[in-house]
């Protein structure tokens, strides 16, 4: 009998909501060091241990993901215009979304499987931020 699992499309949508690499392994090395993949060990094991109950949760904060990113980027024209005769438009919907309902989604994404949202990555990701200290 097998189990229930995220599909390899849904696989390569959580990696990209959560700020993660959809690379091989082998291209991850940049002059024989590991580059930004260090945490993703920690997603791939989360995705493939994802309990069969638990697959509706997850598929549906994909589904937000993709819907919200959809609303960003379908409305993007808009950043063009300040309005029409006496319709405003929304100039900051872009920042909107993604400071708040994509942060939420995303946060819900990565809780749903016990991650973090990627915290080497170069997008901001609302996630822990990493501080060292500097000493000397």
């Amino acid at each position: 009998m097998t189990l229930p699992r995220l599909t390899e499309e849904e696989k390569v949508q959580v990696r990209s909501h959560l700020n993660y690499l959809n690379v091989t392994e082998a291209m991850t090395m940049v002059l024989g060091t590991p580059a930004a993949s260090q945490p993703q060990f920690i997603i791939e094991g989360a995705m493939d241990r994802v309990k069969a109950e638990a697959l509706p949760l997850v598929r549906r904060w994909i589904a937000r993901c993709n819907q919200i990113e959809d609303q960003m980027f379908d409305n993007a024209e808009n950043q063009a215009v300040e309005s029409i005769g006496d319709i405003r438009i929304n100039r900051d919907e872009f920042e909107s979304l993604r400071d708040k309902p994509l942060l939420y989604a995303r946060c819900k994404l990565a809780t749903a499987l016990g991650v973090y949202i990627n915290p080497y990555a170069q997008a901001g990701t609302g996630g822990p931020s990493i501080n060292v200290p500097v000493l000397g």
